[in-house]
């Protein structure tokens, strides 16, 4: 019989909590212990499923179950109670943390090198305190960037050193190309079943169905929970984990510590972010990314990312890069009108698709490009799509920009800088604080990420600790300088009595340690 206590939720957080408790469906039982350990398939209707499926598909069913109102419920609530205070503390602690932590954004495309490091003034606008960057030689660059390797890898310490950046930690980001970007919908699970279904190596099969799945490497984050429909949409992210290295291995070729791998568009929708132009609780964002390499058009939707990759069909022909490289507002080649059009068709399929779906009207686009007549290209794309705004993005609108970096900012199309600021607002979030907040401001597809957040874990709580005992420390040594102070004066400036004067150094030389004895000696002798 159903206990009125246990709410469905409960009852399934506490069926990976407590191994005591049974389930049972359709004349089936299960035991938690079993579920947790991944041990468990059971065949219903022909269909076949793990433990952490049987559980969501029992509750949606509205399953019997029996359970003790005891000490078991009163067990379960006290833990429930303290998992919160520990989210509460990591919550806490990881916002220290990632306002605390030094980060370099590293952008690395066939054009240049780009570096910047961020902080925040007074009035909390941030401040663009570095930057730098590096024009590449086109003879040396090839198709492949990494393929030339060593010649970035040269590169990059002079873009640093040009910024006069002394961090090494560095934020960089892999190209869409290399990606996989998905938003998959999956029964309701807490963390510890998701995390249970990834060890089993059932979730990604059964949800993304991708080949070689351990060829890759594999971020995801938990977008949206819906308890009514009993389901939940999760952000996939993937790369493969040769690019994945071979980035890696350029950063540190370079001279730099790789502690974060973003994928491009969600770097510039970091960029955007942090803009003025997303203060007033935008529900949906449009960025174009439109150039001779990187084509894509990325839709974010009440935090969900859409990203569709836009191609030049056929490919583009050298005459037919030139002429978009070098057309004007007042001459425009017609290839390169051809060219625009058949990539305007594709964007409107794209917004078409989106707003059928979603039923929310895209009004603007934001364009990033590496092309620095871009300005003079959009009116292209407004003549064949009327009825959308086309504008560049700015990522420095908001951003406090010092003499010293004016000059280096002073260009025509700023968007070419999108990138690696929002790689320079990345901060590493070794508390896991971000999936508190969003699934898109933490991506991080290094396979060592766990490794390094736990190095950086402790350097950070050790340095937590260390300024908690010298503030102590301090603390004690001011109010015993202040009980000496108020004995000279009580003494009528007559001196300290001298048994007092040997209680006061045995109480000080005992308190604080021998580093401090000079301090000691120093105050007493007021």
């Amino acid at each position: 019989m159903k206990s009125n206590n246990w709410t469905p939720e409960e009852l399934k957080e506490a069926l990976l909590t407590n191994s005591k408790i049974n389930f049972s469906i359709s004349n089936i039982s299960i035991n938690s212990e079993l579920v947790k350990k991944g041990e468990l398939f059971i065949p219903i209707k022909g269909k076949k499923y793990d433990g952490h499926q049987f559980i969501s598909h029992a509750l949606s069913k509205g399953a019997n179950y029996s359970l003790a109102t005891g000490s078991n419920y009163k067990k379960f609530k006290l833990n429930k109670f303290k998992n919160f205070l520990d989210s509460f503390f990591k919550s806490k602690l990881g916002k220290m943390s990632v306002t605390s932590e030094e980060v370099v954004g590293v952008d690395i495309t066939p054009e240049a090198i780009r570096v910047a490091q961020v902080s925040k003034n007074k009035n909390d606008r941030w401040l663009l305190d570095k930057y730098s960057y590096r024009v590449l030689s086109k003879e040396k660059i090839g198709d492949n960037l990494l393929d030339s390797k060593d010649y970035l890898s040269e590169e990059i310490p002079l873009a640093l050193a040009n910024a006069k950046i002394t961090t090494r930690n560095a934020a960089i980001s892999i190209p869409v190309t290399s990606s996989v970007i998905k938003v998959v919908t999956s029964p309701l699970m807490t963390d510890e079943e998701m995390k249970r279904a990834i060890e089993t190596a059932s979730l990604w099969e059964n949800l993304v169905q991708m080949e070689d799945i351990n060829d890759y490497s594999i971020f995801h984050q938990v977008i949206k929970r819906n308890s009514k429909k009993n389901t939940m949409e999760i952000l996939f992210v993937a790369s493969k984990l040769s690019d994945v290295n071979a980035y890696s291995a350029l950063i540190k070729k370079g001279g730099l510590n790789p502690v974060i791998m973003d994928v491009r568009c969600f770097s510039l929708k970091n960029a955007f972010d942090n803009t003025k132009l997303n203060k007033d609780n935008v529900i949906q964002t449009a960025i174009l990314e439109f150039g001779l390499n990187e084509n894509y058009l990325m839709i974010i939707y009440n935090n969900m990312p859409i990203v569709t990759d836009i191609f030049f069909q056929p490919p583009l022909r050298p005459q037919e890069k030139q002429s978009l490289i070098q057309s004007t507002e007042a001459q425009i080649t017609p290839e390169g009108e051809s060219v625009i059009r058949r990539y305007a068709m594709q964007i409107k399929q794209a917004v078409n698709e989106y707003e059928t779906k979603y039923e929310s009207k895209i009004h603007t686009i934001n364009v990033v490009s590496s092309l620095k007549n871009i300005k003079k290209l959009l009116s292209l794309f407004t003549k064949n799509l009327p009825n959308t705004g086309f504008k560049i993005f700015d990522p420095l609108s908001s951003v406090s920009i010092p003499a010293y970096n004016k000059e280096k900012t002073n260009i025509i199309n700023r968007s070419t800088i999108t990138s690696v600021m929002g790689l320079a607002f990345r901060k590493l979030d070794v508390f896991g604080y971000y999936k508190f907040v969003t699934a898109v401001k933490n991506i991080n597809l290094l396979p060592n990420r766990d490794t390094v957040r736990q190095q950086n874990k402790i350097k950070f709580l050790s340095g937590f600790a260390l300024k908690g005992f010298a503030g102590a420390i301090a603390g004690i040594y001011l109010l015993l300088i202040g009980l000496s102070f108020f004995q000279y004066n009580s003494n009528g400036h007559l001196g300290v009595n001298h048994s007092h004067r040997s209680i006061c150094e045995l109480t000080l030389t005992l308190s604080f340690p021998p580093i401090f004895l000079p301090l000691v000696s120093f105050s007493l002798n007021l």
